[in-house]
């Protein structure tokens, strides 16, 4: 049971991780996804 009971817990910490990142990593994308539309309307008004 102790076995189990291991797997099943590193297993909750994995998932934890793994939907950290992928939150992480939507996030970085929207930054970047922000930052570009803001760099092309200053390039815009520039222009």
């Amino acid at each position: 049971m102790e076995h189990i009971n291991t797997g099943t817990r590193r297993h909750q910490i994995y998932m934890n991780h793994t939907n950290r990142m992928i939150c992480v990593r939507a996030g970085i994308l929207l930054v970047r996804s922000n930052r570009s539309t803001w760099l092309l309307q200053a390039f815009d008004v520039k222009v």
